[in-house]
């Protein structure tokens, strides 16, 4: 089992911690963090578990259109366990609650969509209910200031502004919170989630698309990186810290001096809980393309000159179709 290194957010020396980002950003394209502000992973893990413990007419009834017809919502809200796949989980996802003025919860449709909350029933107490909303709204609050601390770290690592990046995600994100529960498989799992040497997945090897994951896996085993070598190695998580890794588009976007890791979930036997949390920049935010630092061999002269950019809405509404809980039909 491997070790990841750690970064203290509440560390005096942000020059320190700029320096190791990088460099483990470089290297690994892991880390884990610790001391964010407002983190309590018991409770997150309690609102967790609640939710998912639910019956599942109570799951489904707070399902998206795909797997409830009744549904408004479409991009947010509960997904159900698909057997036949090699992902093999159960999510539910939040996002930044928009103003019911802001021009957004239109135009950027359906990524600013409200958020689709459990409802009490007649007899039932509604302090749990109360409860899972407060944790689920401080903890979005909460991975969306730590990631903001982080990119701000990232930036002055690679030699930019401190502030670069801000202007991608302040003061509006697309950024999605994740609850998951891979639960334990009944039947022998499908052939499509077994590889070669018998191991069987929870979820495939992949890399994430976005810009940045903050994932608390609530010291569960069952995630691994890929290494350079293209063997796997096991990541443990520690007690009251998160796990970080890159998306694609920010690697990219540097020329690939920091790394996008393939990585993955193993079955290992049992009911495992995460949530990760998946910072993206507004839907009208304008990314771009090549970012100017050392050792991005994309940074040429013609690029910095036309200064591009792409407006990151129309790329994710793209990608999204190639996510199983959503399918190539969503919208």
């Amino acid at each position: 089992m491997g070790s990841l290194p750690i970064v203290d957010l509440s560390f005096p020396d942000r020059q320190t911690n700029a320096t190791t980002i990088v460099g483990a950003m470089e290297k690994l394209g892991f880390l884990m963090l610790t001391n964010i502000t407002g983190y309590d992973e018991d409770s997150l893990l309690t609102a967790t578990k609640w939710f998912f413990d639910l019956p599942e007419d109570r799951k489904m009834g707070v399902a998206r259109k795909k797997w409830n017809k009744d549904a408004k919502s479409i991009y947010r809200g509960y997904f159900p366990v698909d057997h036949e796949a090699i992902s093999y989980k159960e999510g539910y996802d939040f996002g930044r609650e928009v103003s019911p003025d802001d021009p957004e919860l239109v135009t950027a449709f359906p990524f600013t969509e409200h958020n689709v909350w459990p409802e009490r029933r007649e007899g039932e107490d509604e302090e749990p209910f109360q409860i899972f909303h407060q944790t689920i709204t401080s903890h979005f609050k909460a991975f969306f200031d730590a990631c903001t601390e982080f990119m701000r770290l990232l930036a002055i690592g690679l030699g930019l502004e401190e502030n670069f990046f801000d202007r991608l995600f302040i003061p509006s994100t697309i950024s999605t919170l994740r609850l998951l529960c891979y639960p334990p498989r009944l039947d022998p799992p499908p052939s499509v989630a077994v590889t070669d040497d018998g191991t069987v997945l929870y979820c495939s090897d992949h890399t994430d698309s976005g810009f940045l994951t903050m994932l608390t896996s609530f010291n569960s085993p069952g995630l691994q990186i890929r290494r350079h070598d293209g063997t796997w190695m096991d990541v443990q998580s520690q007690p009251r810290t998160v796990i970080i890794n890159l998306g694609e588009m920010l690697s990219e976007m540097s020329g690939n001096r920091i790394k996008a890791t393939r990585h993955r979930v193993v079955d290992t036997g049992g009911k495992r809980y995460s949530c990760p949390f998946f910072l993206e920049p507004g839907y009208f935010g304008q990314v771009p393309v090549s970012l100017p630092v050392s050792g991005n061999k994309g940074e040429s002269k013609e690029n910095r000159e036309k200064a591009s950019y792409v407006q990151y809405g129309p790329i994710v509404r793209e990608r999204v179709k190639s996510y199983a809980e959503f399918g190539s039909d969503w919208i």
